[in-house]
This record gives C-alpha cells, structure tokens and sequence, in this order.
C-alpha cells in the first residue's frame, strides 16, 4: 500500500514526526499506519477502528489531546456496542500502558470494530462521543447515555445525520427550538453556539479527537458496496445551507473546521467495509479532492 502522509502536503510543507514510531512499530502489519502534520496537527491513517485506541493514548501522552477527550467521528456505523470485557478494562485503567491496550485490541474487543468506543470511555481515553454519519437505522437512538462501570460516569452519545442535513431546516445544528431540548447538550460538547444570527464554533475549546472511517462515504445496497459518486460528495459537502442560523454553512466547511478543532485526525481504511482497497482508494481521492483541496495524499491504497 502507498504510504499515507508521504504525499501528504501539496500545498503545506511536510514534516516526518517521529513520536508515534514506536507505537507503530508495536501495532500489526496490516495496519500499515503512517503519520504526518498538517498545520501542526497529526494526521494519521489505519486500517481497523479498534487500533485508534492505543493510538489517541499516545496522542494523550503527547499532549496532543486531553485525557478523556470528546470524540468526533465520521461513520456509516455507530460502533456502539457495550464490549463484554469491561472487568478487564476497569482492570487497565489506573495503569494503562500501549501494551495493554494492544493485547485488549488483539485479544478482548470484537473484531467487527463495534464496541471500541464504549472501551475507551471504560478506559477513561473518551468523554462523550458524537457521530456523523447517513447511513444509521432511523431505530438508532439519536441521544444515548453510557455509564462506564469503571467510575459511574455518564457519557453522552450522540448520533447526527450528515453535516447538510444537519444544518438544513430543523436540523440538529440549525433549529434553536432544540436549544432546551437534548440538543442543547449536543451543542455544549461539539462546542457549536450561536455566534450573532449564525452558529459557529466556540474559539479556544480543548482539542478534540475527530476519526473518518471511509465507510461513511460508501453506499449499501442489497449486499454491494458502492463508494459514493462525484454527484453525491459535491451536493453532500459543497452545497451551502440556505437556513437563517446557519446560512452559508456546508458539509466541507464544517468538516474543515472540525479538523482545525482536533488535537488528532484519524482515518481509518477499513477495508472490508468498503468492499475493498481499490474502492476504499476511489473514495479517499474523491474525499481529498471535495474536501481537503488536495491536501491529504490520494495514494493510501494501490489498487
């Protein structure tokens, strides 16, 4: 596989951090992670979701990210499954090393990626959790909470809808009649307020951890895989909310401005859930060019 990072900067210039070498080297072959900086803030990519974990630790150790931090996620999925090990994990907390995050990576969490975001809020790396993403059962909860078992505290979960439909018209992040309701909580912990007549990011917030699972920018249809068409990624990210609270606002917008929030930004290939490195490869371009303006490599997979 091409080396995420290696091309990353095309219009900023490239370091090559050496921080997370170690840990890299610790982690197994096919996640073939590769680190660099844009703007000052790491940039890393991997391959199964499960692995962020010792990764945002060494981000924690670094300072790179508050301990616990706010996890921001782009997903098709909402990997929120109570991991049945949390013995072992209130067992891991007071002393937490890599070495016993690899082995609960390698050997206690499922290896469908689900569960991984309960774990590390049982591990005390997350605070509360918000997910992006279209692709959710409209059964899901849209607010949920979990109270680890290690220390009795509640973490909200939150799953939102993509960013266009959110900031449209009684969006999650547009209606103010949601300002007394469950989504006043929502606001608190993306740090989104209102901002004079139009929303906006709180300034000077802790940094935030924010994962992009390429499986987010896939349709599911019947049994096939398919990554989103250019049609898709340009009405999605590039067309602007026309709504009073959060006019001019969209989709590429509000992703960017999540990364200048983030102490870490995760992508995660996850092959198997987008039917395949060549496919996964079509969507990292087309994600880097409607997105990123070409700031991120288009080389993470060779087809």
């Amino acid at each position: 596989m091409s080396g995420f990072g290696k091309e990353l900067f095309l219009k900023f210039p490239m370091t090559q951090p050496t921080n997370y070498s170690e840990l890299f080297s610790t982690l197994p072959a096919n996640e073939n992670p590769e680190h660099s900086l844009i703007q000052g803030i790491s940039y890393i990519i991997h391959e199964d979701h499960r692995w962020l974990l010792p990764i945002a630790h060494r981000a924690q150790q670094l300072g790179e990210l508050p301990k616990p931090c706010t996890l921001v996620m782009f997903d098709a999925h909402m990997d929120s499954i109570e991991p049945d090990c949390t013995e072992i994990l209130g067992a891991a907390r007071p002393n937490l090393t890599p070495e016993r995050l690899i082995d609960t990576c390698q050997n206690h969490l499922r290896k469908l990626d689900d569960d991984w975001i309960k774990a590390g809020m049982e591990l005390g790396i997350f605070g509360d959790a918000i997910v992006f993403g279209g692709w959710h059962p409209e059964s899901t909860p849209r607010a949920d909470t979990y109270q680890d078992k290690a220390t009795s505290q509640n973490h909200r979960f939150f799953r939102v809808g993509l960013p266009l439909h959110a900031l449209a018209y009684q969006g999650e992040l547009s209606d103010l009649a949601r300002s007394h309701a469950k989504s006043s909580d929502l606001w608190k912990i993306l740090g989104w307020h209102m901002n004079g007549y139009v929303f906006d990011f709180v300034p000077g917030l802790a940094p935030i951890l924010l994962s992009v699972d390429l499986d987010c920018f896939a349709a599911h249809w019947h049994g096939y895989n398919f990554p989103w068409p250019d049609e898709i990624f340009a009405i999605e990210f590039l067309e602007a909310s026309s709504y009073s609270t959060t006019q001019g606002w969209t989709g590429k917008r509000m992703l960017n401005a999540l990364a200048q929030k983030a102490g870490l930004v995760i992508f995660s290939r996850e092959a198997a859930c987008t039917d395949g490195a060549k496919k996964g490869n079509h969507i990292s371009q087309r994600l880097n060019h409607f997105v990123f303006d070409g700031r991120l490599s288009s080389g993470w997979y060779s087809p």
